[in-house]
Formats: structure tokens, C-alpha cells, sequence
């Protein structure tokens, strides 16, 4: 509960709910329950809070303002004793809605080790037991000032991606109130005190009083008794400030000094030492004593006692005094001469331990010097006795008091307090992001506390002031951060003060980066290589695939698979990446296989990466080789010289390798014939000759031919090498006629009377070469002066060039060439003789008997060709006649068909309509009817009169230069096509009629028993005819048939329709 501060209470009130939210709400329900109770039972109800309130162990003062809270604090309670509640005792629920209120998380300094804070309930408890003494040493606290733990309890709202955005800061001072649990303690348990006997009643000895580490009134000492001494000794405040009692009991005294009272004369041959003990007893509610015992000696006379120049020297010492610096010197004298008038300075018995720690003093000179460096923070204020003591016997000795003030100086750098609210971010987290805050302070004053701070090598983050107050800054994220390039990162903070020389400090804390998947993995080569042998054993490896995540955990966890293995040949282990051979792979079969693997971490999202891998297959000596071809065919011109190259016999082996073709061993197996004539390189495969070749003697050669893998004998191949012999025009034509030898064999004779054109006499002759080389030319060198003679160049034939007469009698010599058709050609010339000799003249090379045979032949085969001709005219004459008769039949037959055709059609027109037209002029008849198929169609006759006579003389004439065409050897017409009915002229021989018998159209035309017998007779006459039509194309052979309809043609063009 939150009090003015303007009141303290102590309070014994129930500790409050857990959840500051159920707080709140019961406190508003609280306040809203009490409106409306009765005077008298609002009364009881806060009479009972009161009483509550008594009894609680923390007390709670709240300032006027909501950013500071004021709390009291018993020490000495147990740990988690319930302090208060932040958000309660702030009012901040006031400030936020309910939704923004529920965002609230709450956080104080994690170097505050002794309290600790409920982040979402901000219900702030001990976190171990607190002593009062050892936050706030004795005698370190100025007159007034009480011992407070203060720090700054900061108020966050919580983002949605998880971090936190600083919204006040709210500073709490723990007020830590003393409880008498500490006894009073004398600088030492037992003492010792020289007093001379002639000292006179009333001498006081000094003696350092005790301290009580407790504050406060009651827990403080407030009396102390004297025990023992006989009656001849009292206590005596020294200060003035105690008063005794009448048990003699020194009661409310403050001193630090006591002062121990002679009441009686002393005798040292009666009692040469006393023992006393003085007892200090506080003022707590169950009382705490301490005690030190006290022996007093009684010497002999010493009758001056040393005195200081003052009670009480103060001195201030700048806190940066150099250790060894004077800090005040002691004056004091002592009236005795001699040894006795010695003097010699010392720190009072006892000393409390932190002045002799801080102060040393000469005992000659009284200088008191500074032993340790002073801090002003630490302790301000120092207060002890001095003692002067003579050297006399017994010594005597007088105390005086010394106050040491320090004084500040800039000599504390700032010190920096950091809240961070997690010590772990996300790599992700955006820049501007709230990371943590610091408060700096500096127990200096003035200038030398004005703080100015900065972040130091580390420009993710940066500092800024926080609005509420000037000496808070706020950590601030300046740039993204990267898990993979630091996983740590370390913020250094210096701060120095406004002093001159500034003064400065550097805090350090450590952020532990939370790694995201924001990394795909990497695989350690752009492409994979490798390679595995043949015919290998199931699960041989083939390689391992190494992919790189640098995300951490399960970002950075990779696992491999295939996606690309269509051959189903190997496997991949998901973790190690390891590529295995599920198959016995064959090289021949497939030499490369292509996989893709794929890289998958198991973030969330997930991030993956594939890689090509290319697995060769390395060959083993698995396969024969083999030809190619099992023939091969090879050319080589005859008449090489030896060693001439003909071939390369090259065989395949599916083995690969650089030495694969060094091991295959060619050579011509042993059944050859002509092994005189041919060889074979066994490493090269080149076949050569041995000796050069002739085709005229033989024109090719078939060599069996075998291929051997050296290293494994039994793999073996055969072929054939078909060597076929090219010609080289080597020979020249020879003349068979004309001869070489005789004028006989080169002689031919002529009649003058021979026509031209005429062929006189072949040349014979031959030549061994082959293709072009044996192709001859023949032409007339010289002796045809005349023009008389012609020789064909390609048949040699020798034919009358023209017309010859009596002047042309004679022998002309003619020399005549046959020249070959080699690219380097060869030729040959021959002397002929022509005689040219009148008409009953004879062949000068026959005699008598041979001539006379053939004239008889001669006119025997001529008698036989008249014969034969003659006999051919009678036959032709004969058919002729035939087929104008029975063309004359047929038109008859043709036109009764006509008529039935149209006493038929007549009764189905209706009136109106037009019959069939039937023009007829000049002998002729044309008649319009139905087209049957593969006749083409007539053009219709619809107009009547001298347009009806126009339309038939045209189709007549189609008709006509369609038959002289057909009859002409095949003359192309584009003239449209004829009628399937047309009648000719019976008056002209050379005319022609045109009808197709067909029996669909006749179906069509006449009913089955309505047939006349002449219709009946011309079609067997038709039939007849088509079994004739071979007959017909004998005699016939220019003409052209392509098709029913010529055919047709043709039948009416011979008269057989």
C-alpha cells in the first residue's frame, strides 16, 4: 500500500495477490464496497487496516509523482519478503488500456543481486537476506542520512515479433530500516591504564567508550554500569551529554570517549592494580550488552601530565591527498623536564581498524599523515582520539579529539548500471529495435557528475537519450544483424563525466544472436565429377556430396536427396550426403549419368539448393571388338607401284580407354590366295599392296581379314575387304576392220548409185580397259576432201554423206581414228580404203560365187516383203469394210433405242416442262440424255430453232477434233468434254459416232421387257467387240488409252459400235 511520504508507517498488512491486474481490479472493487458501507462499519473496517498495519514487516512511501517510488524495508527478513508492487504504487494502470496494460513486462538492474521483480505482476521481492550494516557501514552515513538502496525499475512493452520497446522508467529507493541485531562492541576486550598514586582525587583516566553498529535511538548504546574497582572508581561522560545514575550507571551518554574517576586516594603499597570491567548496554527491546575489562596500574609519582594545545583538532583533506601527505599536526607540551617532560603522540586505545587503516601518526613530531588514499564517496568523515603521553614514571598522558572532513573532488568515473531485458536477439530484429538501457551515475557533484556516453567499436547499435529523464539512454539496434557473421556480439559502452580532467568508465554486456533461416545451404563445389567402374558390386560409393548451411541448429541441419534419377541407378544417403551404386552399372550401356541433388535445411520455411553431379562410368575389357561393316568395300587403281595404300580396316571396340586401340591386332587370315599381292599392318589396320595390280588380269579380290584384342585373346572379330581393281587406261583401241595387214582386210567397195544417208560398212574393233576408258570415238582424219564419207562417232558406222555421181568413182583412202575415253587419252589410225564403182558393179573383196548367192537373196527377200504388204492391204481393207457395216448397225439399233427412249420419257414431264430435244441436220442425230458414269455430261439443249442447230453444230465439232486427237497419237485438247450420246453422218466414210452402252444408263433409258431385238443384237455386237480390243491395239499402237471414256472413243473411231 502506498503511503504519503510526508508520514511513515509500519505495516503488518497481508502481502497482496499475485497479479498486479487482479490488484488493481480489487482495490477499484474494494474502494467501490466501502462507498457504500455504513459510517460505522467504515470505522471498524479502517480500525482493523490500522491494526494490520502495525504488524507488517515493510512500510511504503510513495512521492507525489508516479515515477518515483519510495519503499521501507526491515532488515534481516528472509528472502522473498513481499516489497511492494510496481505498477500497484505507480498508478501506471492509469496511463495504458487494458490491451496495452497486459503488453506491460517489468524489469530492475541485473546487477541488482538482492531484490528481484515478477516481469508481467512487476511484484518486487528480496532476493536474499539484507543487513543494514553491510549496505551502509558504520559511521559511513552523515548526521541524518539514512540507508537507502536506490535504482530504477524500467516499464517495457512487449512487439509482436517478440522484442521490447522501453516506455518509462520509474526510480525506487529502498529505505532499509535498522533492527537491534548487533550488541555494543568496545574497540578491544581488555585494556590496560597506568595512574600514578599521587594524583589527587577527581583524576580521570580515558577510555574509548563502545560502538553499537545498530541506528536509531533505542538500538544505539544508552547506558553503561562500572563493575568492580572497590567503591574507588566511577564512570564520567566525558561530553557532558550522559547522566549518572544512582547505581552509579552513566545513562544517555553519546560520547566515543569515557572517562574513569578517582574517588579516593590511591596507596600502591596497599593495592598496586585494579580490575574493573565496564559494560555497554543498547536500548532495543531485548537489550544487548558488550564489555571490556580494565586493569589499572597504580605507579609511583609522575607530577605533570602532558596537555594538547586543544580539546579537538579538526582538519579537511582534499579526497585525491597523496598518500604520505600531512593531514594536521598535533600540539601539545608537558611542564616536567627531562625524560618526564618526553611527550609522544599516539592513536587512543583502541583505534576503531578503518582510521588506523586510513591515518598514521608521528609519535615525535604529532603530524598525522594519510596512510591510504581517501575517497570521498566511500567515507567522508573520519572521528578518533589521540593520546599524548609523557615519559615519566608512571607516564601520564592526556586524549584530545580529531575530526578529519574530506572533501570531494572528481575523482569517481561514472558508473554504469545496465537493464537488459533478454540477452538474446533475433538476426532479423529491424533496426530502431529497443535492445536495453543504461543509467549511469556518478557519486561526484556539480559539473563532475554530468554524464555523456557512447558506443564503442560497434556500429550495429547506438545510444539515445530516453525523454523521461536525461540520465537514462536507450541501446538502439543501428544495423541489421547477421548470426552467420557473429553469433555474439559484444556492446561496449564508455561514459565520462563533465570533470576536468574528465573522468570516464566502460561497461561491456554480451548479446547472444538467435539465428534465423535466412540462409540456403551451400554446397562446396559449383558441379561434381566422379567416377565408378563397370560391372560394379551393389552398394559400391560413388561419392559424397558436402553442402554448407552457416544458420545454426535446425536452420543450419541439412539432409540430401536426389531429384533428377531417372535410371533409378543410385541412392543418397539424406544425412552424410553419400552417393551409392544401387545397380551393377555397364558402361556400354550408358557411359554418363546426370543426377541432381538437392540440399534441404530444416528451417521453417525451409531453404534448399541443388547441384549437378556427373557420375563416368570407367570401362573394364568387357567386349570384343567388331567391324562396323561385315563387308568393306575398297578401290585401287591398277598399276600402282607396291607398298601403295588401298585401305584402312578399322575396327570398334565399346571398350573406351586411352590404350584401347593400341591393344586391337589386325591380320589377313591364312586361306588367302594372293598373299603375294597384299598386306596388312597388324597395329594400323592398312592394307597395302605388294605388287602392282593389273584388272585386265583381275578385276578384284575378296580378303577375309580378322581383328584381335591383345589383351584378351579370345576377343576376336572377322570381316571381308572386298579390293576392287580400277581401271587405268592403259590399252588403246584396237581395229578389227580395217585391218593392219593387207589391203584386203581394209577395203570396202560402193555402188556411186548408193542414196545418202546409206550405210557403207561398221567399224569392229575393241578395247580391254573398262568404263570410260573403253569408250571410243571415231572420226575421218584425212582423205574426205571431197565431203564424200560420213563416220558416226559413237556407232563407227561409215554412211554415204551425199548424193554420189560418176565423178566420185574411184578408191578414196580415208584414215580413220578411234580414240578412248581416258583422261589421258589413247588412239589409234587405220588406213581405209572406199572404192566407189558403178551400179553393176561388185564388191572387189567377193568372188563370183558369193555374189551371185546374194543377189538371189536378195530378190527372195524382196519378193517376200511385197507379198507380205500386199497382203496386209487386203486385210485392212477387209476390217475396214467389217467395221462400216457394223457401224452402220449399230446407228440403226442406236437410233431405235433413241426412239423408245423418248415414247418412255414423253409421259413423265409435266405440262409445261420440255422433252428431250432431238435435232437432227445434215444426216446427223445428237440427242440430250442422261450422262452414265465415266461419260462426261452433254450440254443441255433447252432452247429450240436456230439456237438448238448452233449448240449440235458445236458439240460436233468437239467431237471431232476430240476423235482426230485420239486417232493422232495423243494431241492434248482442253476442250470440254463430250456427250455420252452423239451420232455421226452415215453419208461420210471418215465420219465417226460416239455412244457408250452402258447397261445402268440403259436400265435407265428402257424397262427389261420392253427390249427390242435390234437393241438386244447391237449389245452382243458390243460384247464381241471388247473381246476384240486386243486385236485392236495391235494394229493401233500410237494410240492413246487413258480411259473409259477414250476407250470408248477408240470403239467408235474402229467401227466396232
Amino acid at each position: 500500500m502506498a503511503l504519503s511520504s510526508s508520514s511513515s508507517y509500519e505495516v503488518t498488512a497481508p502481502e497482496p495477490p499475485v497479479s498486479a491486474k487482479q490488484t488493481i481490479t480489487g482495490y477499484r472493487h474494494g474502494h467501490r464496497r466501502r462507498a457504500s458501507l455504513s459510517v460505522h462499519i467504515t470505522r471498524q473496517f479502517f480500525l482493523g487496516i490500522t491494526a494490520a498495519l502495525l504488524l507488517c514487516n515493510a512500510s511504503v512511501a510513495k512521492a507525489q509523482g508516479p515515477k518515483e517510488l519510495f519503499y521501507r524495508y526491515r532488515e534481516e527478513q528472509s528472502s522473498g519478503t513481499y516489497v511492494g508492487n510496481i505498477a500497484r504504487d505507480s498508478q501506471i494502470y492509469n496511463q495504458y488500456t487494458q490491451e496495452q496494460f497486459d503488453k506491460l513486462e517489468y524489469r530492475i538492474p541485473d546487477e541488482l543481486n538482492k531484490f528481484t521483480i515478477d516481469k508481467k505482476t512487476s511484484t518486487l521481492r528480496t532476493a536474499q537476506v539484507i543487513d543494514r550494516e553491510e549496505e551502509c557501514l558504520p559511521g559511513s552515513l552523515q548526521p541524518g542520512e539514512t540507508c537507502a538502496i536506490s535504482f530504477d525499475s524500467s516499464v517495457f512493452s512487449t512487439n509482436d515479433d517478440g522484442g521490447f520497446d522501453l516506455l518509462q522508467i520509474i526510480k525506487v529507493t529502498i529505505t532499509v530500516l535498522d533492527i537491534n541485531d548487533n550488541p555494543p562492541k568496545f574497540p578491544s576486550n581488555k585494556t590496560t591504564l597506568d595512574i600514578p598514586e599521587s594524583v589527587e582525587v577527581g583524576e580521570v583516566l580515558h577510555t574509548s567508550a563502545a560502538r553499537d553498529d545498530d541506528a536509531g535511538p533505542n538500538n544505539t548504546v544508552k547506558e553503561y554500569r562500572l563493575e568492580g574497582g572497590e567503591g574507588i572508581f566511577e564512570l564520567q561522560d566525558m561530553s557532558s551529554s550522559g547522566v549518572t545514575s544512582q547505581n552509579g550507571a552513566l545513562l544517555g551518554t553519546s560520547s566515543t570517549d569515557l572517562g574513569i574517576v578517582l574517588k579516593q586516594k590511591l596507596d600502591r603499597e596497599t593495592t598496586s592494580s585494579y580490575s574493573l570491567t565496564i559494560v555497554a548496554v543498547d536500548g532495543g527491546i531485548k537489550q544487548l550488552t558488550g564489555s571490556v575489562d580494565i586493569t589499572i596500574n597504580v605507579l609511583d609519582a609522575n607530577d605533570n601530565r602532558p596537555a594538547f594545545e586543544s580539546s579537538s583538532f579538526t582538519a579537511d583533506v582534499p579526497e585525491d591527498s597523496p598518500q604520505g601527505s600531512t593531514v594536521l599536526s598535533l600540539v601539545a607540551s608537558d611542564s616536567d623536564a627531562e625524560q618526564n617532560g618526553r611527550i609522544e603522540f599516539s592513536f587512543s586505545t583502541p583505534t576503531p581498524v578503518k582510521v588506523s587503516e586510513y591515518f598514521g601518526i608521528n609519535a615525535t613530531t604529532g603530524a598525522i599523515y594519510l596512510a591510504k588514499a581517501l575517497d570521498y564517496e566511500k567515507d567522508r568523515r573520519f572521528a578518533f582520539s589521540v593520546t599524548v603521553t609523557d615519559g615519566g614514571t608512571p607516564a601520564k598522558s592526556s586524549e584530545a579529539s580529531v575530526i578529519v572532513s574530506v572533501l570531494d573532488r572528481n575523482d569517481n568515473a561514472p558508473q554504469i548500471q545496465v537493464t537488459l531485458p533478454q540477452a538474446t536477439v533475433r538476426e532479423n530484429m529491424k533496426v530502431g529495435s529497443y535492445i536495453a538501457h543504461l543509467s549511469p551515475s556518478d557519486r561526484d557533484s556539480n559539473s563532475n557528475s554530468q554524464i555523456t556516453c557512447f558506443v564503442v567499436d560497434n556500429d550495429h547499435f547506438v545510444l539515445q537519450k530516453f525523454s523521461d529523464t536525461g540520465s537514462v539512454f536507450k541501446v538502439i539496434l543501428n544495423e541489421r544483424l547477421d548470426y552467420e557473421r557473429a553469433t555474439t556480439e559484444v556492446v561496449n559502452v564508455t561514459c565520462h563525466d563533465g570533470g576536468d580532467p574528465p573522468l570516464s568508465n566502460s561497461t561491456a554486456f554480451t548479446l547472444q544472436v538467435q539465428d534465423v533461416n535466412d540462409n540456403a545451404p551451400v554446397f562446396e563445389r559449383p558441379e561434381y565429377k566422379a567416377h565408378i567402374e563397370e560391372r560394379n558390386h551393389v552398394g559400391k560409393f560413388v561419392a559424397q556430396i558436402q553442402a554448407r548451411d552457416p544458420d545454426d541448429e535446425e536452420n543450419g541441419n541439412v539432409t540430401y536427396s536426389l531429384i533428377e534419377n531417372s535410371w533409378g541407378n543410385f541412392t543418397i544417403n539424406s544425412l552424410s550426403g553419400v552417393i551409392k551404386a544401387v545397380v551393377e552399372l555397364d558402361r556400354e550401356e550408358m557411359p554418363i549419368y546426370e543426377l541432381t541433388v538437392q540440399a534441404r535445411d530444416r528451417g521453417s520455411p525451409s531453404l534448399s539448393a541443388n547441384v549437378k553431379v556427373t557420375v563416368e562410368v570407367d570401362d573394364l575389357n568387357d567386349n570384343p571388338p567388331f567391324f562396323p561393316v561385315p563387308v568393306i568395300e575398297m578401290r585401287i587403281m591398277e598399276n600402282r607401284p607396291k607398298n601403295s595404300i588401298v585401305g584402312t580396316v578399322k575396327a570398334e571396340d565399346p571398350d573406351t580407354g586411352p590404350n584401347t586401340n593400341n591393344r586391337l591386332r589386325y591380320s589377313i587370315k591364312n586361306n588367302f590366295e594372293f598373299p603375294h599381292l597384299f598386306a596388312l599392318d597388324r597395329l594400323s589396320g592398312v592394307l597395302y599392296t605388294q605388287a602392282p595390280l593389273d584388272r585386265e588380269e583381275r578385276a578384284s579380290y575378296m580378303i577375309d581379314v580378322q581383328v584381335v584384342d591383345d589383351s584378351q585373346p579370345n576377343f576376336k572379330a572377322e570381316a571381308q575387304v572386298s579390293v576392287v581393281v580400277s581401271d587405268d587406261n592403259d590399252h588403246a583401241p584396237v581395229f578389227r576392220f580395217p585391218g593392219a595387214i593387207g589391203p584386203d582386210n581394209s577395203t570396202v567397195q560402193v555402188t556411186y548409185a548408193r542414196p545418202a544417208g546409206s550405210i557403207i560398212m561398221t567399224m569392229a574393233w575393241e578395247d580391254d580397259d573398262s568404263g570410260e576408258n573403253s569408250t571410243v570415238s571415231f572420226s575421218i582424219a584425212t582423205g574426205d576432201d571431197a565431203k564424200l564419207f560420213f563416220l558416226h562417232a559413237v556407232t563407227g558406222e561409215l554412211m554415204v554423206a551425199r548424193r554420189m555421181d560418176s565423178r566420185d568413182i574411184g578408191v578414196h583412202t580415208l584414215v580413220v581414228v578411234a580414240r578412248d575415253g581416258g583422261v589421258s587419252f589413247l588412239e589409234t589410225r587405220r588406213d581405209l580404203h572406199v572404192e566407189v564403182t558403178s551400179a553393176n558393179g561388185t564388191l572387189g573383196f567377193m568372188d563370183g560365187d558369193e555374189s551371185s548367192d546374194a543377189n538371189i537373196a536378195i530378190v527372195i527377200a524382196l519378193v517376200c516383203i511385197t507379198a507380205v504388204l500386199a497382203l496386209a492391204v487386203l486385210v485392212t481393207i477387209c476390217i475396214i469394210r467389217r467395221i462400216d457395216r457394223e457401224r452402220k448397225q449399230h446407228s440403226s439399233a442406236k437410233m431405235e433405242e433413241e426412239n423408245i427412249y423418248k415414247q418412255q420419257r414423253r409421259p413423265h414431264h409435266s405440262p409445261g416442262s420440255q422433252p428431250s430435244a432431238i435435232v437432227s441436220g445434215g444426216g446427223l442425230a445428237y440427242k440430250q440424255a442422261a450422262t452414265s458414269p465415266g461419260i462426261p455430261a452433254s450440254p443441255s439443249a433447252r432452247s429450240s430453232g436456230k439456237d438448238n442447230d448452233t449448240n449440235f453444230e458445236t458439240e460436233l465439232d468437239k467431237l471431232r477434233r476430240k476423235v482426230k486427237q485420239d486417232l493422232s497419237f495423243g494431241v492434248e485438247d482442253d476442250t470440254s468434254p463430250l456427250d455420252a450420246s452423239q451420232s455421226l453422218s452415215t453419208k461420210s466414210a471418215s465420219s465417226f459416232t460416239t455412244f457408250k452402252n452402258n447397261s445402268s444408263s440403259s436400265a435407265g433409258i428402257m424397262s427389261p421387257e420392253k427390249k427390242t431385238p435390234s437393241i438386244v443384237a447391237s449389245r452382243a455386237r458390243y460384247r464381241r467387240y471388247k473381246q476384240q480390243k486386243l486385236v485392236w491395239s495391235l494394229w493401233t499402237p500410237g494410240l492413246q488409252v487413258r480411259g473409259p471414256q477414250d476407250q470408248y472413243l477408240v470403239s467408235e473411231a474402229c467401227g466396232l459400235i
